[in-house]
């Protein structure tokens, strides 16, 4: 399903003395694996990216910190990324997650499609 939906995100590449030269896209992992939608799998199109007013183009690598719901990035090509996901995997995120995820401050809130937990 494609919903015509966009966003734009600003994000200084130096803040104090800081330079930031790593990009990240990242699907956070806040659900049960039978949560996720069924289709168990998200693309984003004609990603791009600034730096200084310049467009330039990223050499994206794809990696993984915690194995949960298999969720992997694959690079389509310089401006498509999808994340897939399993939803029968049973690599659930740990409760732990679900506490820090489930703070409201963060701006975050888990889905409430089927609203088990582990």
């Amino acid at each position: 399903m494609t919903t015509g939906q966009s966003s734009t995100l600003h994000s200084a590449a130096q803040h104090h003395d800081k330079n930031f030269t790593i990009l990240y896209v990242v699907f956070e992992k806040i659900a049960n694996c039978n949560d996720y939608p069924p289709d168990q799998i998200v693309t984003f199109k004609d990603v791009q990216v600034f730096c200084n007013g310049k467009r330039t183009y990223p050499t994206w690598r794809t990696s993984w910190v915690d194995n949960v719901c298999d969720m992997r990035a694959h690079i389509v090509d310089k401006e498509t990324i999808t994340i897939t996901w399993t939803t029968s995997a049973d690599k659930n995120p740990k409760k732990e997650l679900f506490a820090l995820n489930n703070n409201t401050r963060r701006g975050l809130r888990r889905p409430t499609r089927n609203n088990k937990q582990n």
